[in-house]
């Protein structure tokens, strides 16, 4: 066997708890931190008299999590067959298992909070827009006056959120830029528990709702803006619920968390001209659209575009400065970028 090979494994083998949590894709922290909201819903639901939630969810969660550990440890014990092929896959596996496990969580967390009696604030985030002197329905009739523009806008807010920010990772991975798949991760967590935990105050049939009229409603899919206003009421209400994930529509209105998720796609796109440039079109795109395809106030995007704001500065400032002193740099785990690949930008 050669000696290279002895040596890692013995490294590997002598290597502390420590040197391990610097495997953990993309961050310890992170998964840490998935793990906990996957408990907190669990012990919650557990504890709860009138909300239950079908088995399936349990058991998703659990070979989602047992996947990301079996990822980790074959990634430490066995880091010396990996090329810069395998390294890639498994980055892309390890995040989509975390990805899989947040966003389904974000979910549930969501519902649970919204399940309260708190007065609707309907008339309040309407009077925050007239005040600053915003015609929604104006708005509402100006961008789905065109086919096309209602065809573009519609694309990006409902296939490319998701999609697009799935994208901006893929390229990230590809390029060995594990800082900005953190940045993406971590803007998505903390502007998703910021605006979930804000939103319970500001619980919202929306505009579309209140304010479209009959012409509005005839350009548009039925539904539209308004497709969680069941599921709101329901949770507002005192019969016993079952959680179905799959079924479950985002229920929050202000701070609006789509648009954060355009923001973050916007911005997380920054570094090479042509992804810059679609990154940019996109997240504006998902921006201009949150207000009538997700039936909020303008003020919900602008809280929105805020906590956005807020975590960006937080990132470069307090975090970011701090990444590379988790990440381990030796060339097992960061292998070299192929030769074509060099020519990306990483930054």
């Amino acid at each position: 066997m050669p000696t290279q090979i002895i040596d890692a494994r013995l490294l590997l083998k002598s290597a502390t708890f420590h040197e391990l949590k610097q495997w953990a894709f993309p961050h310890w922290a992170l998964w840490a931190t998935v793990l906990g909201l996957f408990a907190c819903n669990a012990i919650w639901i557990g504890l709860s008299s009138r909300i239950s939630i079908t088995p399936d969810w349990f058991s998703l969660n659990f070979a989602f999590v047992a996947g990301g550990l079996g990822g980790l440890l074959l990634r430490f014990y066995k880091g010396h067959l990996f090329d810069g092929f395998l390294h890639r896959l498994w980055c892309l596996l390890m995040t989509s298992f975390m990805a899989a496990v947040l966003m389904g969580n974000l979910q549930v967390l969501n519902h649970l909070t919204m399940a309260n009696s708190l007065p609707i604030a309907d008339e309040q985030l309407l009077a925050w827009d007239r005040a600053l002197g915003l015609n929604w329905l104006a708005y509402a009739k100006f961008i789905t006056s065109s086919h096309v523009a209602k065809f573009c806008l519609s694309t990006a807010y409902y296939s490319f959120t998701m999609g697009g920010l799935g994208a901006v990772a893929v390229i990230s991975i590809a390029l060995n830029n594990r800082p900005r798949t953190l940045e993406i991760i971590f803007l998505v967590v903390t502007t998703a528990l910021i605006c979930i935990l804000l939103a319970p105050f500001f619980p919202a049939r929306g505009t579309m709702d209140l304010l479209s009229d009959t012409e509005l409603r005839s350009r548009l899919p039925a539904h539209t803006g308004a497709n969680f206003i069941d599921q709101l009421l329901d949770l507002r209400g005192t019969s016993s619920l079952m959680f179905v994930p799959a079924n479950m529509e985002g229920t929050a209105a202000y701070p609006s968390f789509h648009t954060c998720l355009g923001l973050i796609l916007l911005w997380c796109s920054r570094g090479w001209w042509p992804t810059a440039t679609l990154g940019a079109l996109i997240g504006a795109g998902i921006v201009v659209a949150t207000p009538v395809y997700g039936g909020h106030y303008f003020v919900d995007v602008f809280a929105g575009a805020s906590v956005l704001i807020l975590m960006v500065w937080l990132w470069r400032s307090k975090f970011a400065p701090h990444v590379a002193s988790h990440i381990a740099n030796d060339p097992a785990n960061s292998p070299a970028l192929p030769e074509w690949m060099t020519k990306f930008p990483k930054s």
